[in-house]
């Protein structure tokens, strides 16, 4: 039996890392580490979820809606982060996957985000027109025509540079000119975000893959190359979202929109920031001593040690996330409030939007028309 074992962990390269056979290694090598690590991972899942229950309770206690919906979608974020990065302690085989689901579940939470500012707009524009519409106006009438309602409301506010927003827009600040948003550059805006939730879901996907299908040289580069395009997609999506913010801040003024933005984005931001971080001090300071998270055929290998590290500090981050994102979307802003769908309200936009270029396109053709009776006369 004991030969069998051994000729499977010959044949097997990542013998080292399966659940049982690490845990076994860990607490014979590296125990009180082992045992700290996860034992504060542990807590900290306890009570990243705790809190989430506890708000999702909370939210079960207000007026069934649609903004009550979005506002459980939130909490999906940290909840499968912190039970992804608890796995990944005890099996960093899962790694892979993990990212998977974490990737996927921030991206969702930044759609959800895009659509519950929709749904804010929507209140807040129904409100504006309602104190200046007076009597005549029903609010039935601005739900029918919400597109036109939310673009009114956002004009109000007057021209802008919006498109002159971190992260690529602070590059040409003098070269934007003040304007109002048009119906089309919102529908742009909802496209960036969608575009980096398929690609999060396809080329994740396309990484675990790679790595089953690929010899693991090949596989490393192709996953970078895909890495890089994902990065590019994320801050494509990122700077969508700061456009909507800068178009939406003055009149969401109430909603606290910046301390959402900020809990959906700072523990990414610090979970990036840590990485390269633990990589330096890992690299440069460790003690060359024998380690669990050392491949023994490899040590001088430190990548199981920094993705252990950095799944631990992250996991701890979530309880972080959790308070962050129960602060920034609290029960108590859940009303029956009248609302439409992101979808309906862009395809409103886009019939907004074409019945201005319709408009347009028949202004320059009775123009031309007036142009040349002009010149007939003229000439008569």
């Amino acid at each position: 039996m004991i030969e069998e074992e051994n000729l499977i962990d010959e044949i097997d390269r990542n013998s080292d890392f399966r659940a049982h056979h690490f845990i076994v290694r860990c607490l014979q090598d590296n125990r009180v580490p082992f045992l700290c690590g996860t034992i504060i991972g542990t807590i900290s899942l306890i009570i990243t979820m705790t809190m989430c229950i506890r708000h999702s309770m909370a939210l079960d206690r207000r007026p069934i809606c649609m903004l009550r919906t979005y506002y459980h979608g939130m909490l999906i974020y940290p909840m499968v982060w912190a039970v992804c990065c608890w796995v990944s302690l005890f099996c960093p085989l899962t790694t892979n996957l993990s990212e998977l689901f974490m990737g996927q579940s921030e991206a969702y939470a930044i759609y959800i985000f895009l659509v519950i500012l929709y749904m804010l707009v929507s209140i807040e524009a129904c409100k504006k027109r309602m104190e200046t519409g007076g009597a005549g106006e029903s609010l039935r009438t601005e739900m029918m025509n919400m597109g036109q309602t939310v673009m009114e409301a956002i004009h109000e506010y007057g021209p802008q540079k919006y498109f002159a927003v971190p992260p690529f827009g602070c590059c040409f600040w003098r070269c934007c000119t003040p304007h109002h948003i048009t119906a089309k550059q919102l529908l742009w805006v909802s496209r960036l975000v969608k575009q980096y939730v398929l690609l999060e879901l396809f080329l994740n996907t396309f990484f675990m893959w790679c790595g089953l299908t690929f010899l693991p040289v090949r596989a490393k580069k192709m996953q970078s190359v895909a890495g890089y395009i994902l990065k590019a997609s994320g801050m494509l999506a990122i700077y969508g979202l700061f456009v909507m913010y800068k178009a939406t801040h003055d009149l969401l003024h109430d909603w606290n929109t910046t301390r959402k933005f900020v809990a959906i984005k700072l523990v990414i931001l610090l979970s990036v920031i840590q990485n390269k971080l633990f990589g330096l001090f890992i690299r440069k300071f460790r003690p060359p001593d024998e380690s669990c998270l050392l491949e023994p055929n490899n040590p001088k290998d430190l990548e199981h040690v920094i993705a252990w590290w950095t799944t631990f500090a992250t996991l701890v981050e979530t309880v972080l996330l959790s308070h962050l994102i129960i602060k920034a979307f609290p029960a108590h802003e859940v009303s029956d409030y009248p609302l439409k769908n992101l979808d309906l309200v862009e395809m409103e936009l886009r019939q907004i939007h074409e019945s201005e270029s319709t408009k347009g396109g028949s202004l320059s053709m009775e123009t031309s028309s007036s142009d040349g009776d002009y010149d007939s006369e003229k000439d008569g």
